[in-house]
């Protein structure tokens, strides 16, 4: 608990005085998904039940109502920064967020600039803060909430949209605010791998903040898989008490906290990542202070004549946004502009040429990538971060190699003979079906019947044509949208569809066994055609009839869920297991066709 001391002014109630004195502040660690090393921590008010308040918020009730609501707030910022202060390393290599009422601003005796000259005072950058703003009452952005932000970012403090999805505005005040970073509410993060719903809004909102290069922070995660689902649909930090809980010790603060490193660690299913492709791809093209002078920004261009766009970084190196080079040639060819852009003396800062960039980390899987991008169509390319810090950019160009390398490391992992996706794409698009259970998933198991006797009477070159032949024709399926095909290997095959409806799914691998059933056999001498078998001889080595080739499938059918569950009701394995179980009822049936439905 810190005195009185750490309060820098007097308060017109002496009872409020003392209750600043006795409460104290606890510290929550909000770190990357990816690695667990911190971004910050929230400063959290511990105590207030020894002032006879349940709950921080009815603190601020209660100063609002006895208007005191400037002093108190203050206060205790105040208070929160000087005991954080204490521990350097932690406050000169991360950010402090700091809770905020936004009735404070439209309170009598507000003033701004208060922050900054504590931080003044205490010899901390402005940079190291991050103010929250919680929406306990409506606040009009367009009265004086813009001009309050602008003030905070032009001082070099960042801001961040608290308790997102539960406020008055919330969708408002992220279109117009344009905060650093979002924190997703815990109401939509718990039980979110039970919530399909939940799922698939934070998906949203998370996609829409990366585009408008806001980085994503998912609050109050409490179990493992909370954690995974966060962090696959692409969140940035994560806080909560399964990371760490709130601490009013110091010393028990770290720069890295080890939980998320074994979370990542020991989950059974990795996920799928195409981070040293980005980290290729990506251009290191120099970033530009914020504060920089616009003859700082010439010299950059000049030394990067290729860059059409320059990033802009805080002195913490996170990413505000990008200069674009047609947006300062107005200056370089108006009269005097050239001029007026190289006098140090007289040539503003570049904060107004600073326009919105789509931000990505690192480890962002292409798809997202590609998602961020093609969702602003005025966007010049993505900031690529690192734990929150800028690393590099990815211009249009970059997006198309990198897509292109993509495609090309998906081509290594085909069948050499069909050309259709291997084993390990096969595995990746079922993973990732069965763990969005909001849409239903089909899966068929197909090889062919009668394919070695086949073999041994015409060759192995005519058997690969077949198999050819065969992956021709799973080509065509999979241009209806929905559909997948990968090929195992030999006469093995996979057919997959998610959100597609059960008849037609059944409908288009009926028509495909039909069709190979007839196609095949083109393959065959005519007199075997024509009696409808060939003889060859058995696994004993003995001579018998064996009908002409066909192909059989075990036809799986999972329905979307409906129950908040996170997963589908299989896990590959039991799939894998339920199509060996079946394979020989396929067959043996007249159609060669076997359909399941699991639910």
């Amino acid at each position: 608990m810190l005195d009185a001391a750490a309060i820098p002014f007097e308060l017109e109630h002496s009872l409020w005085q003392q209750r600043l004195e006795t409460l104290d502040y606890g510290y929550q660690p909000i770190v990357s998904c990816r690695n667990g090393k911190v971004l910050g921590f929230e400063a959290l008010m511990r105590g207030v039940e020894r002032i006879g308040f349940q709950t921080p918020s009815a603190v601020f009730d209660a100063a609002f109502a006895e208007g005191v609501m400037v002093g108190v707030e203050l206060g205790l910022r105040a208070k929160a920064i000087r005991k954080f202060a204490l521990r350097r390393d932690l406050a000169d290599a991360s950010l402090l967020f700091l809770n905020v009422d936004v009735r404070m601003f439209s309170a009598p005796g507000y003033r701004s600039g208060f922050t900054v000259e504590l931080l003044r005072d205490i010899g901390l950058s402005p940079a190291g803060i991050c103010l929250e703003l919680a929406e306990r009452s409506e606040f009009n952005l367009h009265d004086s909430g813009n001009a309050i932000f602008e003030q905070y970012r032009s001082s070099g403090i960042a801001v961040a949209i608290d308790d997102f999805g539960v406020g008055y505005a919330s969708l408002k005040m992220l279109y117009e605010a344009k905060p650093d970073y979002l924190k997703i509410d815990r109401f939509f993060i718990s039980g979110i791998d039970q919530d399909a719903r939940k799922r698939g809004l934070v998906e949203q909102v998370t996609n829409y903040a990366h585009i408008r290069g806001i980085q994503v922070i998912a609050e109050g995660i409490e179990t493992d898989r909370e954690f995974y689902v966060c962090r696959d649909i692409g969140c940035d930090f994560a806080q909560g008490y399964r990371i760490a809980r709130p601490t009013t010790d110091l010393a028990a603060l770290s720069l890295v906290y080890q939980t998320v490193l074994d979370l990542n660690q020991s989950e059974r299913r990795r996920p799928t990542t195409t981070g040293v492709l980005v980290e290729d791809a990506i251009e290191r093209i120099p970033a530009i202070g914020a504060r920089s002078a616009r003859a700082d920004l010439l010299e950059t261009f000049r030394q990067n004549e290729t860059a059409e766009v320059v990033p802009v970084v805080d002195e913490r190196r996170r990413p505000l946004g990008v200069v674009r080079e047609r947006d300062i040639k107005r200056f370089a060819y108006s009269r005097f502009g050239s001029d007026l852009l190289r006098n140090r003396a007289i040539a503003e800062g570049i904060r107004d040429l600073i326009v919105t960039c789509p931000v990505c980390d690192v480890s962002t899987h292409i798809d997202r990538i590609v998602e961020a991008f093609s969702g602003d169509s005025a966007a010049d390319g993505i900031l690529v971060t690192e734990d929150g810090h800028y690393v590099g950019f990815l211009s249009p160009r970059a997006l198309l190699k990198l897509v292109n390398d993509y495609n090309l490391a998906g081509v290594r992992d085909q069948n050499p003979l069909s050309r259709l996706p291997g084993n390990h794409r096969i595995q990746d698009w079922l993973e990732r079906a069965l763990d969005n259970p909001a849409n239903s998933v089909s899966v068929a198991f197909i090889d062919f019947d009668f394919f070695k006797p086949f073999n041994d009477t015409y060759g192995f070159r005519q058997g690969d044509r077949v198999i050819t032949m065969f992956a021709d024709m799973m080509r065509l399926v999979q241009n209806t949208p929905g559909f997948f095909v990968g090929h195992i290997g030999g006469d093995d095959f996979v057919l997959g569809a998610q959100a597609v409806g059960e008849a037609d799914v059944t409908e288009a691998l009926t028509q495909l066994l039909s069709k190979f059933r007839t196609d095949v056999s083109s393959h065959y001498e005519a007199e075997s055609r024509l009696r409808g078998y060939i003889v060859a001889k058995d696994r004993d080595g003995g001579e018998r009839q064996f009908p002409l080739l066909r192909a059989s499938a075990v036809l799986l059918h999972l329905p979307a869920r409906t129950d908040g569950a996170s997963t589908h009701a299989a896990n590959t394995e039991e799939i894998a297991a339920r199509f060996a179980s079946r394979k020989s009822d396929a067959k043996g049936s007249p159609s060669g066709l076997v359909i399941e439905r699991l639910s």
